[in-house]
């Protein structure tokens, strides 16, 4: 029986097994095409329906090269959630320097929002899923002022995890809640992150920077 993420989230199934044009060589070049495959088949399958194996044939390497190099499926399945968490930080950053709608990033890249909600739906326990949080780490401080995780206020967090929730949420249910709700192109968009509760005024500001659309 397939896991309930994969589902309800699922996404096109490429061969876990394609050919790869080089074996990589060394433990980054291991790692990086171990994360890299893994994350391929998350965003595809949600975590708990690939297994280590498939990981390992996607990015051409040796099955017992993902012990040595991460020791465990949950050391293994954290590396790969931190490397979708961070590609989408990246873009997400990349993003905000043009004005792009987060809305529209996520769009384009829904795989970490398919791979959280997989390993929900899937019993992962979500406390442990990552080790590493690379979006919240600059979300948080952008939000609040500078401060980190530890020291930014509640309300100032509360802000980060609420428009975290809908914008992770609206990758995952957009394409039902929109025709449902009628709300479509980037007058919707606009309306939902007008409707993003931000209790501080640096909140405030730091959401309508981010979720600024190109004029």
């Amino acid at each position: 029986m397939q896991p309930l993420g994969y589902i309800l989230f699922p996404m096109t199934v490429t061969s876990s097994n394609p050919a790869p044009s080089a074996a990589p060589r060394g433990r980054d070049a291991v790692v990086d095409a171990v994360c890299e495959a893994g994350a391929e088949l998350f965003a595809e399958r949600g975590p708990g329906a690939v297994s280590s194996r498939e990981i390992a044939a996607r990015a051409g390497v040796n099955y017992g090269l993902l012990h040595r190099h991460f020791g465990s499926r949950e050391a293994l399945t954290s590396a790969i959630m931190i490397h979708l968490s961070e590609a989408l930080g990246r873009a997400m950053e990349n993003g905000r320097r043009s004005g792009r709608s987060v809305f529209a990033i996520l769009a384009e890249q829904p795989g970490y929002a398919r791979a959280l909600a997989g390993a929900a739906l899937d019993g992962f326990d979500m406390a442990t899923l990552q080790d590493a949080h690379p979006i919240l780490d600059r979300l948080v401080p952008f939000v609040s002022g500078g401060a980190g995780v530890g020291e930014a206020p509640l309300e100032d967090r509360a802000a980060v995890a609420a428009a975290c929730a809908a914008f992770l949420g609206w990758a995952v249910f957009g394409s039902f809640l929109g025709p449902a709700l009628r709300i479509e192109g980037a007058e919707g968009e606009r309306a939902i992150e007008a409707a993003l509760p931000a209790p501080s005024p640096v909140a405030r500001t730091a959401t309508r920077s981010i979720n600024k659309e190109e004029t």
